[in-house]
This record gives structure tokens, C-alpha cells and sequence, in this order.
């Protein structure tokens, strides 16, 4: 190959190699979020990318410095590329861990990937509602009877986020806590969602509502909690515009 050539495709070999390695990472994590088996998924794939980069590395410099540097620079670009692409808003993450006592708390915890004990329900990230502004949090909580796994989270997320998307500019954070009231046992009615809406100048508002499957009454109590808030809404608009004792209009 002409010298004039080899630093340039050094380079672009490096970032190949990044979009491989950091690229899979993105992915593995991904994958690893609604797998049982999550170590399998990371441990596997850590080994796949490293012997991909390393084997790389020794094909495109061989043996020569230059070459090599110019790789790594082209896989530092890479690096740098993926993480501004995958990037989430908030930079941080929020995650419900099961647990038999009952529901836990939520964890914020910097990073992507939270190291915790316990059955991981699911990621879930802050839907965003108005971009630079004010951003309405959707909180998963799961009890130790519910699967809480990756398609379960986003159904919740959408259904939420639908039936509260024309007064979400009111509201900071939206609790949900799903159970199965029977201990997971077949009966009637036995799946709860409770939801309780926390909201900038007022007291929170919860709701529940019981059906025969999560997703059921994970619809229900989304429509109960939306018609809760519209004529709360609805009730403190009408005492803003009451006109105060004294004011023309009143008697």
C-alpha cells in the first residue's frame, strides 16, 4: 500500500473498529434489559468485542507505532461518536427493583448501567414532554408476582403518556405501581395499577383500578386518573377567574 495511504486507512480502520466495539455495547445493553439473563448477555459480548478489536488492531498496525496511533485516534473518534449519539437527556437513569416486603423505592443512579441486588423490573428513562423545559417522569414499580420486563414497561410508558398528553405541562412525575392482589394465582379482578400523579402546585392525585390483566387495568386506571385531573384542572381554572368579593361582577 502506498505510504502516503496507510496512516488515513489506519485511521478509518480505528473507527470501524470503535463503531464495532461501542456500537455492540449499545446494543448489548439493550438486549441485556429484557433478557433473565443479563450477565450472560454482557459477559459474552464483552469477549466477542474485545477479540474483534484486539484482533483488528494487530491486522491493520503491524507491528508499526504510527499505524497504531493513527487506529487509535480513529477508535477514540468512535468513542466519542456513539456516546453523543446514544446520549439520554436526563444522564440519568431510573430503575424499580421487586422485592417480596413490598414495593421499593426508586433509585437514580448516574450512568448506564446500574450494578444492584435484587430482580430488576426495568430501565425506565424519563418520557420527555417539552424539549429544554419541564419533563414529566413515569416511575415503574412492580411487586414480586409481576413480570416487569421490557414490553410491559413500554406499554405502561405509552398508555401514561397518551392519556395525560394534553395536560402533561401540569404534571412532574406519574407513579405506577402494578400488582397481583392473588399472589399470582388465577382470580377474578386481581391485577391492581395504582396511579398517583405528583403536580406542580397541588396536592398528588392517585387513583387505582382493578381487572383481569395488567394491561387492563393499566387502560382503566389511566382513564380514571385522566378524568380526575381534568376536573380538578377544571375546579382550580374556576376559582383563578372567580372574581374576588368587592370586584365589579360580584354581588
Amino acid at each position: 500500500m502506498n505510504d502516503t495511504l496507510e496512516l488515513p486507512f489506519a485511521a478509518l480502520s480505528g473507527v470501524l473498529l470503535g463503531l464495532f466495539f461501542f456500537g455492540g455495547l449499545w446494543w448489548t445493553l439493550r438486549r441485556a434489559l429484557a433478557s433473565r439473563r443479563p450477565a450472560l448477555w454482557i459477559g459474552g459480548s464483552l469477549l466477542l468485542r474485545m477479540a474483534g478489536a484486539v484482533a483488528g488492531f494487530v491486522v491493520v498496525c503491524s507491528g508499526d507505532w504510527q499505524r497504531l496511533l493513527a487506529c487509535l485516534v480513529g477508535f477514540w473518534a468512535a468513542r466519542w461518536f456513539s456516546v453523543r449519539m446514544t446520549a439520554e437527556p436526563s444522564r440519568v437513569s431510573r430503575i424499580s427493583l421487586s422485592r417480596k416486603s413490598g414495593f421499593a423505592p426508586s433509585l437514580d443512579l448516574p450512568g448506564e448501567w446500574p450494578a444492584t441486588a435484587g430482580r430488576v423490573a426495568f430501565m425506565n428513562l424519563p418520557v420527555p414532554l417539552q424539549k429544554g423545559k419541564h419533563q414529566m417522569q413515569i416511575q415503574i414499580n412492580t411487586d414480586n408476582h409481576i413480570d416487569g420486563n421490557a414490553a410491559l414497561s413500554e406499554h405502561v410508558e405509552t398508555v401514561v403518556s397518551n392519556a395525560l398528553r394534553h395536560i402533561k405541562g401540569h404534571i412532574t412525575r406519574v407513579e405506577v405501581h402494578l400488582s397481583d392482589e392473588n399472589g399470582g394465582k388465577s382470580g377474578v379482578d386481581d391485577k391492581r395499577c395504582m396511579l398517583e400523579a405528583r403536580m406542580k402546585s397541588h396536592q398528588p392525585v392517585a387513583v387505582s383500578f382493578h381487572a383481569g390483566s395488567i394491561h387492563q387495568a393499566v387502560d382503566g386506571a389511566s382513564r380514571k386518573l385522566r378524568a380526575s385531573l381534568e376536573a380538578l384542572l377544571g375546579r382550580l381554572d374556576e376559582h383563578r377567574h372567580r372574581p374576588a368579593a368587592g370586584e365589579p361582577g360580584t354581588s
